[in-house]
């Protein structure tokens, strides 16, 4: 079974297998007591590099990279962490984990580059409804991601550590320019220093609540980011083969909120991360950009108005942290039922002829549903923070969270054991011609 054809709900929980390895010790108030916490043995594996390890092995296999196990131990190392220091508590239910990695003494050149992925806040838990929030994902802005890969980059070439004499970023902001285009002005002079994707509740024409995602980003100037969007879609339209000059956004407002409506004719929206109308018809929607004073959010305009109708711009700024993922299961699951229904079918059409990839297949997603079926799962959140002093990871999940990503994860490497053909590598095709 090709990974590639799972659903967005699938995949999305076969990345947060990793995710959940890697949330806040400080339990979500509820208003209720908290059951007697313990100390745990049990869970703490999740936050060695072993397991961190094993897990970005797993994810490699399944975009089918086998070619090497990754040594993650190795990566952990030279970027400058030593073996964290974990603490755990459970109530039986509730997880809770907390990992320190220090900073090695000899490798601090590295681990000073890493700090300097900006911590920010993650405020979308007091922006949006607890009731509409289903899951936020949320990376360094994309400044500090290009200024830390430029930057280690550098400092291999410096230490002799790879062959190539000529820094990649550099190579791409130089073709950047030929295209006339300033990454430091038109780009990063109106970006913040947070991107991520969000899913919230939404209502489709036929007044069923769904699951909708939207990209967003922070920003520090809503009008130059207006302006240079509007330029740089000009550029990659141009690049598509559209007319230079079509324009492609036209503005309108929503309430009190800018929309750029995006001009997406002769355009696949699948690219662009835009679902189909979640209505009956399926119809293509059009995609667009609603701005707040400091976040833009890209989703299809009938999602995108939903959005601005819950959105509080005043809303509690939350925690601090380089990157975050909030996540409520029980949610999840209910609200992307109808991505992982289309999916199901599919998987089914492409097993027609194979009744053994297809027996596999039934056999695991019937254990699935019964997985979910009346069980609560409850939420997670993952806190990482990235510091000159070290790595700290702060984690909140449930058991139950762990046994369903177990399964998922077992059930994805079934599938890759269930191919017809095995996985042909790069280095297997050399082999062969050899």
């Amino acid at each position: 079974m090709k990974i590639r054809t799972l659903s967005f709900a699938f995949a999305l929980l076969a990345i947060m297998t990793a995710l959940i390895s890697c949330a806040d010790k400080n339990p979500t108030p509820t208003g209720k007591p908290q059951s007697l916490m313990h100390p745990t043995d049990e869970y703490n594996y999740m936050l060695t590099p072993k397991y961190w390890n094993e897990q970005a092995a797993d994810i490699a296999g399944m975009a089918q990279n086998t070619e090497a196990k990754i040594d993650l131990n190795a990566t952990i190392n030279k970027g400058g962490y030593g073996e964290p220091k974990i603490a755990g508590q459970t109530d039986g239910e509730k997880i809770l984990l907390t990992g320190t990695y220090p900073v090695l003494k000899d490798k601090k050149d590295y681990s000073s580059i890493f700090s300097k992925l900006p911590n920010s806040k993650v405020g979308f838990s007091g922006r949006i409804p607890p009731d509409k929030l289903i899951a936020y994902v949320k990376l360094p802005g994309l400044q500090g991601i290009f200024d830390t890969v430029h930057d280690y980059y550098q400092l291999l070439i410096d230490k002799g550590e790879t062959k190539s004499k000529s820094n990649p970023v550099t190579q791409l902001t130089g073709l950047l320019m030929m295209a006339r285009v300033d990454i430091q002005e038109d780009v990063f002079s109106w970006m913040g220093p947070e991107i991520g994707l969000i899913m919230y509740k939404a209502t489709d024409r036929d007044k069923e609540e769904y699951l909708n995602t939207a990209f967003v980003m922070s920003i520090k100037d809503k009008a130059k980011a207006q302006e240079k969007l509007a330029m740089l879609l000009k550029l990659a339209g141009g690049f598509e083969g559209q007319k230079p000059d079509k324009e492609w956004l036209k503005r309108e407002t929503y309430k009190s909120y800018d929309m750029d409506l995006l001009d997406t004719t002769g355009v696949d929206l699948s690219r662009l991360g835009i679902p189909p109308d979640q209505g009956k018809s399926g119809e293509n929607l059009p995609g667009g950009i609603l701005y707040t004073d400091d976040y833009l959010f890209i989703s299809d305009t009938y999602g995108l108005k939903q959005l601005a109708d819950i959105y509080n711009p005043g809303g509690a700024p939350g925690d601090v942290s380089t990157m975050a993922a909030y996540i409520d299961w029980d949610a999840l699951m209910k609200y992307s039922t109808r991505y992982q229904n289309d999916e199901v079918k599919k998987i089914r059409k492409q097993f027609e002829g194979k009744p053994e990839n297809l027996a596999k297949f039934e056999e695991n997603y019937n254990k699935f549903v019964k997985m979910s079926q009346g069980k609560t799962y409850g939420k997670s959140k993952v806190l990482v923070n990235v510091a000159q002093d070290g790595l700290k990871i702060d984690m909140e999940t449930t058991k139950s969270v762990v046994e369903l990503m177990n399964f998922i994860n077992e059930w994805f490497k079934e599938s890759m054991k269930t191919e017809e053909k095995p996985i042909e590598t790069s280095k297997k095709k050399e082999e062969a011609k050899g």
